[in-house]
C-alpha cells in the first residue's frame, strides 16, 4: 500500500513538471496570450509638401508600428472636409503625390497612420499651392537711351512668382527688383559705348529661380531723322547710325551744339549716309 502511494506521488510530480515546463521563464504561456495587445499607431507628423504644376509631393516620417497610411486633402483648413486621396499606388512607403489638382488653390494635407488594430487620428496639417513649373521671362528686350536701359518683357505664367530680380551680370550693382505684372525696368546708365549684360532672374514664393539673359551695346541707335533730331537732347552719348537718313522733311536744319555747348559724345555714321540737309 505504501509502496502504491508513493509511486502516485511521483506521477503527479512529473505530471506537475511537465506542465511548468510548457510554460516560459517569465511566467507566460509560449502560445503569445501574455503578449501585449497591438493598439493603433499615433498619428503622423506634417507632411514636407513639395507643388509641382497641377500636383503636390508628399513626404513624412515613419510612425511606429505604422504599416500603411491614408493621405487627406481638402481646400480648406477644416479636417472634416478633407477628401481621402485614393490613387497613391503604395500606402505603405513614406510618400505621395496628389494629383489633379489646381494651380494657384492652396490645399490642406492630413495624413492618418494604420496598421491591423486600427487608424490613428490626422495628423498635423501641412498647406501647399501647386503652380506651374517655373519658367523665365520671355520676349526680353533692352533699348538704350542716352542716360538710360528700358528693359521689358513678359512674365511667367505663376500663381507664386514673388518678383523679378535684374542684376547686372559684372557685378558691381544692387540688383533691381520688379513686382509681378510691371512687365518693364528703366535703369539709369549712360550710353558711354561700353556693352553690358543684364540678368532679369524670376524669382518664386519656394524660392526657385529661372533667368534670361541679355546684352546691350552700350550705344544710342539712329534709325530715323526724329532719332537724329534728339540727339542735341544728349550731346555727351554714343549714337549708333543704323540706316540712311534723308531730312528733306526739314526746310531748314538746326546744326546740332552751339559754341557754348558742344557735342563731346560720339557718333558712329556706320556706313550709313545723311542726305538732303539744309541748314
Amino acid at each position: 500500500m505504501k509502496k502504491m502511494f508513493k509511486t502516485a506521488i511521483g506521477m503527479m510530480m512529473v505530471a506537475a513538471a511537465l506542465c511548468f515546463g510548457a510554460c516560459d521563464d517569465r511566467g507566460g504561456s509560449k502560445s503569445g496570450a501574455g503578449d501585449a495587445p497591438i493598439t493603433a499607431p499615433d498619428a503622423p507628423g506634417a507632411a514636407r509638401v513639395t507643388p509641382a504644376d497641377s500636383q503636390l509631393t508628399l513626404e513624412w516620417d515613419a510612425v511606429d508600428s505604422a504599416v500603411s497610411y491614408e493621405v487627406w486633402y481638402s481646400e480648406t483648413d477644416d479636417s472634416l472636409t478633407a477628401t481621402e486621396f485614393i490613387g497613391d499606388p503604395d500606402e505603405t512607403d513614406l510618400s505621395c503625390v496628389i494629383t489633379g489638382l489646381d494651380n494657384g488653390t492652396e490645399y490642406y494635407i492630413w495624413l492618418r497612420a494604420k496598421n491591423s488594430a486600427g487608424t490613428s487620428g490626422f495628423g498635423d496639417v501641412a498647406s501647399g499651392t501647386p503652380d506651374y513649373d517655373p519658367a523665365a521671362v520671355s520676349g526680353l528686350t533692352a533699348v538704350t537711351g542716352a542716360d538710360h536701359i528700358t528693359l521689358s518683357w513678359t512674365d511667367p505664367v505663376s500663381f507664386t512668382l514673388e518678383r523679378i530680380e535684374i542684376t547686372l551680370w559684372s557685378g558691381g550693382t544692387a540688383p533691381v527688383n520688379v513686382a509681378p505684372g510691371v512687365q518693364t525696368c528703366e535703369i539709369t546708365l549712360p550710353a558711354d559705348g561700353i556693352g553690358r549684360t543684364f540678368i532679369v532672374t524670376c524669382v518664386f514664393k519656394d524660392e526657385a529661380t529661372a533667368a534670361e539673359v541679355i546684352d546691350t551695346s552700350g550705344v544710342v541707335e539712329i534709325w530715323t531723322a526724329a532719332d537724329l533730331d534728339g540727339v542735341r537732347d544728349n550731346l555727351w552719348a554714343y549714337y549708333f547710325l543704323m540706316a540712311d537718313i534723308d531730312l528733306s522733311a526739314y526746310a531748314s536744319w538746326t546744326p546740332i551744339g552751339t559754341d557754348s555747348l558742344r557735342f563731346t559724345g560720339t557718333f558712329d555714321g556706320n556706313c550709313h549716309s545723311i542726305s538732303t540737309l539744309t541748314i
